[in-house]
């Protein structure tokens, strides 16, 4: 018996550590190519199959330079003529077939200011380096959270690994797994390869869900504030965090949105910060402008796109009233919670298994708004990092205590192979395309319904 029990134990050893390094090699070959890419003159700006390809980085550094010219000159920031030609000096001697637009809002454009300081390779390193850092550190902080420091279950619950000493308060094993497969998913490479704000943006939803769960609702506020970058984000982040924080969390929320407000105005002046509600509609329609593929967003809208052949205003429509629908459900999950077991998780007797509804519904909340938010793109699925943590945890908790479910096996794989699964769901884009799916997308809902029976089992 005991000899099975070894050679269990060594079968498992061997394909977690295969999966590891098949991790870190297929990582060295990805990075690799960015670097090639690098070396040929090729990553902000390339012609593929005839057709001109921008990075989105070149948009993130123009708007740092219209933001600083305003200061010398009456500029209009959402001119899709005047960002052509800032964006034409940069990628010369490539040029865009259409004004490849930049609709963020303009405390943005002012936050990009400081990239001026450098060229844009130099830019583009130092906003990588630094988003890559805080994004490793998410999972990290998102690691030591899942369960107690001094009980921390291993990422491989089951196998004979020498964890030895730990580092952050996480095994060896355990944290080296998280990091390789975190850098070494699709999502992450690409945000890398196009300097996407992405992956500023998880780090902000990360403290957001941490500062809550500490009940620290102040900070959660003033972190939120990355959903002002991203507006997809801003109604369910916005709703939760006055649900459970209330009037605190609404005054770091108000303090923030009044300094990013102040800034703009300082740099930019009012007729650009009067401009915006004009420019996201412009951006969004995708009218004489490029940057909005929603045949290619992995979220309703574009599996809608695929499905109608166009954006139309029909899928406009069910997109919104979709995404209202799920704001109305989290709301409702929120509320109830805020009224049971989140009221009553302060006790001591009842606050571990309160922290673990509250990364069941955290992973669920930040999965739906991927899934029903009006804008999504594959970049912004580094946000999977948290419900994959998260509910890999949790799992590997119910299954220490003798919980077998099939489901419960089905959504680890799900969990476990996506820094693989986004691979494939790239490099077979065109097939997923003519069978009208969204591989990510079909990947969220899935995770996303299997999550709620695990929530619905725990209440």
């Amino acid at each position: 018996m005991s000899q099975s029990i070894s050679k269990s134990g060594r079968l498992k050893n061997n394909l977690w550590f295969a999966y590891i390094v098949l991790l870190v090699f297929w990582s060295i070959c990805a990075y690799s190519e960015i670097g090639r890419m690098v070396q040929r003159h090729e990553l902000f700006a390339r012609d593929i199959d005839h057709h001109p390809y921008i990075s989105d980085f070149i948009n993130h550094y123009y708007a740092g330079q219209l933001a600083a010219d305003c200061s010398k000159t009456k500029l209009d920031i959402y001119s899709p003529q005047l960002q052509a030609d800032y964006a034409k000096k940069l990628t010369a001697p490539v040029v865009a077939e259409q004004p490849f637009y930049l609709q963020y809002p303009p405390y943005w454009f002012s936050l990009c200011i400081p990239l001026t300081c450098f060229d844009l390779l130099s830019a583009w390193l130092i906003w990588c380096s630094v988003g890559v850092f805080l994004y490793i550190m998410s999972a990290i902080l998102l690691t030591r959270t899942a369960a107690g420091v001094e009980d921390q279950i291993e990422i491989a619950e089951g196998a004979v690994l020498e964890s030895g000493k730990k580092i952050f308060g996480v095994g060896k094993f355990t944290l080296s797994f998280i990091i390789i497969a975190s850098v070494a998913s699709f999502p992450t490479w690409y945000s890398v390869k196009v300097g996407q704000p992405a992956l500023f943006v998880l780090p902000g939803l990360v403290a957001f869900w941490l500062l809550c769960r500490k009940r620290r609702y102040f900070l959660a506020g003033l972190a939120s504030c990355v959903t002002m970058v991203k507006l997809q984000y801003l109604p369910p982040i916005f709703v939760i965090g006055c649900l459970l924080g209330r009037g605190r969390f609404l005054g770091g929320f108000t303090l923030i949105a009044l300094l990013l407000l102040g800034l703009a105005l300082g740099t930019l002046g009012a007729d650009n910060v009067m401009r915006f509600p004009q420019a996201l509609l412009q951006g969004e329609g995708g009218q004489s402008v490029s940057g909005v593929a929603a045949d290619e967003m992995q979220n309703l809208r574009g599996t809608l796109n695929l499905l109608v052949g166009s954006d139309s205003s029909v899928v406009h429509y069910i997109s919104i009233a979709a995404f209202a629908l799920a704001l109305a459900g989290l709301t409702f999950l929120w509320w109830r919670a805020t009224k049971t077991w989140w009221r009553n998780s302060q006790d001591e007797t009842s606050k571990g298994r309160g922290a673990s509804q509250f990364r069941v519904l955290a992973s669920i909340s930040t999965l739906v708004i991927l899934a029903v938010s009006p804008h999504c793109h594959v970049q912004d699925y580094l946000a999977v990092v948290l419900p994959c943590i998260w509910l890999w945890f949790e799992i590997a908790k119910l299954k220490e205590n003798g919980n077998t479910s099939k489901s419960l096996t089905f959504l680890q794989g799900m969990i476990i192979l996506f820094p693989l699964l986004g691979w494939p769901f790239f490099f077979l884009k065109i097939f997923f395309q003519l069978a009208k799916i969204q591989p990510f997308f079909l990947w969220a809902v899935v995770v996303i319904i299997l999550s709620y029976r695990l929530y619905d089992r725990n209440k």
